[in-house]
């Protein structure tokens, strides 16, 4: 156990911290120059309450499993922090929590999936997302600096509440995925990824465009006061509620496929603008429920189902421009 009250400094190469615990109400910090490597598996190696400083220069990186055991863990990264394991989480005995301040680089790297949950995760920095996933599943974070998704990484809110801030950046190519949580996209962007919805909501609330494929499924929302801009082609909405007071814009030349049974498939006050040029169809049953919903079709829709319609729930209704 590294323990008390002080702080301590490192300022070489080479530290490690393989297994056992970081405690107490004292800082270990990593000095200009200094790297440190943490590794462990399942409760080996345990923050419970002490904190992480990684000065600009040094470096720090956990592979394998951290476990946020009792306590209020804080790391303030103004170097560079690689999450090159698998987790940074509470998940045994009793939990802790993590405030993770990043104002250098973080960075996941590696092609599986990483987990970082029991965090309250705060970007003016830069976030790397550069191979697998990145799965945030529980904590409250906010991003006011940039996001790169590399393409063929995800980011995934799986259950904490995520905003992208006013001042941050969504770039690359990679994957916005919703599974489960809150995200909230807060600054106008232009992202060149795609994005999924399985889960949770997204709230766009600020002008985003969007190059790659959008994809909604499950029990998930699209909400939010902002435009949403598909551009690509083969976009689809198989499931979930799109509402608030916000846009879909299909873009020209992208197409959307919307689909449904019951209640699976709803309208509930979104508008869909569907540009010359771009296309949507509308297959199985699509629900109209609370909301006064809207779509002004400029481009071709396609009604290839059995209905469009109010049948159950509360009760909505739909302006229809063609």
């Amino acid at each position: 156990t590294l323990a008390g009250s002080g702080n301590l400094t490192l300022n070489a190469l080479g530290n490690t911290w393989s297994s056992g615990t970081w405690s107490g109400s004292g800082t270990t910090t990593l000095g200009t120059g200094a790297t440190l490597t943490a590794s462990g598996t399942v409760t080996s190696t345990v923050f419970a309450g002490r904190t992480l400083a990684i000065d600009s220069g040094a470096s720090a990186t956990f592979n394998g499993e951290i476990e946020l055991d009792p306590g209020s863990n804080v790391i303030t990264n103004a170097g560079t922090l690689t999450l090159a394991g698998s987790r940074l989480s509470h998940l045994y005995n009793s939990g802790g929590t993590l405030t993770l301040t990043n104002t250098g680089t973080l960075i996941k790297s590696g092609l599986s999936s990483y987990t970082l949950g029991s965090v309250d995760l705060s970007n003016t920095g830069i976030l790397n997302v550069t191979g697998g996933t990145l799965n945030y599943i529980s904590g409250t974070g906010s991003s006011s600096g940039t996001v790169n998704i590399a393409s063929g990484a995800t980011w995934e809110t799986g259950g904490g509440t995520m905003v992208f801030a006013a001042g941050s950046t969504l770039t690359n190519a990679g994957t916005l995925l919703s599974s489960n949580g809150s995200t909230t996209i807060a600054q106008a962007s232009a992202f060149t990824g795609g994005i999924t919805l399985s889960g949770g909501t997204l709230a766009v609330d600020a002008a985003t465009s969007v190059a790659g494929v959008f994809a909604q499924s499950g029990g998930s929302t699209l909400a939010g006061s902002g435009n949403l801009t598909l551009n690509a082609a083969g976009n689809t909405w198989s499931s979930g509620t799109w509402t608030g007071s916000g846009t879909t814009t299909l873009g020209t030349g992208a197409t959307l496929t919307a689909s449904g049974s019951t209640t699976s498939t709803v309208f509930s006050g979104r508008t869909l603008a569907i540009d010359s040029g771009a296309s949507a169809t509308f297959n199985g049953e699509i629900e109209l429920e609370t909301g006064i919903s809207a779509i002004n079709n400029a481009g071709t829709l396609t009604l290839d189902g059995t209905r469009l319609s109010h049948f159950f729930n509360s009760p909505g209704t739909l302006d229809l421009t063609n």
